[in-house]
């Protein structure tokens, strides 16, 4: 893919909120549906075995290879997890030997994790290649994904239907760590998450910035992962205030770079 001449300047919010309910919208639905997979794990000793735990994996392709990312949080539960016994851990519905680990923090809050070129060609996915990653600016576009568990269905054991979430919003700070982004909860707004919905499963997910080239096209790069999606599910509060780490952390190997800030 040819990587497109990015300026300075970005959608407004409103201009981004309204993306996805327009035909361009579609595309970049598409975009984040292809860019991610659910990851989950549960026991198989059991009669009827139960997912332990779910979030998303961010597909990527870097001029040196080919993985997944995640929150680092999300390797820190999968390691606990497996202190209890043997687990089955599927992407969608390939199944993983392992969880093969390039780099892990928990702050920054993010993980890389090897993918095989067979896999991810058997899941269906196309990895976001632009790179490197950019930041956004405040107050601008962004594009959100990921696989929230209170959006599966098991039609039967061993089976797993999923939901994909997807919003179009607009970031409120920009940091060199991570960006925080508002989404409403408004029923009448067919991309906002649904009220008294829960967002756990999401961290992992892909935050798209949205910028301008100099043609006045519109074009799209990695600018952070799902890292927080506070649940509001019995609050009154009207805004969903989710958190994304900055992922210019992330190198070309998979191995984080870490900020003199974080250091030590």
């Amino acid at each position: 893919m040819v990587e497109p001449t990015l300026t300075q300047d970005a959608p407004s919010s409103a201009e981004a909120i309204s993306i996805l309910h327009r035909k361009l919208g579609m595309d970049y639905r598409e975009i984040l549906r292809l860019s991610c997979l659910p990851l989950f794990w549960f026991r198989v000793d059991g009669a009827d075995p139960k997912i332990l735990h779910n979030a998303t994996v961010t597909v990527v392709r870097s001029p040196e290879r080919l993985f997944g990312i995640t929150a680092g949080h999300v390797i820190e539960q999968y390691r606990s997890d497996c202190v209890g016994g043997a687990l089955r851990v599927q992407l969608l519905d390939e199944v993983l030997e392992e969880v093969r680990v390039i780099d892990s923090s928990v702050k920054p809050d993010l993980a890389t994790i090897e993918l095989d070129e067979a896999l991810v060609l058997k899941t269906g996915r196309q990895p976001l290649s632009l790179w490197p990653p950019r930041l956004p600016q405040e107050k601008c576009g962004i594009l959100l994904a990921g696989y929230p568990g209170t959006e599966r269905l098991l039609p039967q054991p061993l089976e797993v239907d999923w939901g994909l979430f997807t919003a179009s919003a607009a970031t409120r700070t920009v940091t060199e760590d991570q960006i925080t982004i508002l989404v409403p909860r408004d029923p009448s707004v067919e991309n906002s998450v649904p009220p008294k919905a829960s967002l756990g499963g999401i961290s992992g997910g892909p935050a798209l910035g949205l910028f301008t080239e100099p043609d006045d096209g519109l074009s799209y790069r990695l600018s952070g992962i799902i890292t927080e999606h506070p649940d509001y599910s019995d609050s009154p509060f009207a805004i969903e205030r989710i958190v994304a780490t900055a992922a210019d952390v992330i190198t070309a190997s998979g191995r984080l770079r870490y900020k003199r800030s974080e250091e030590g």
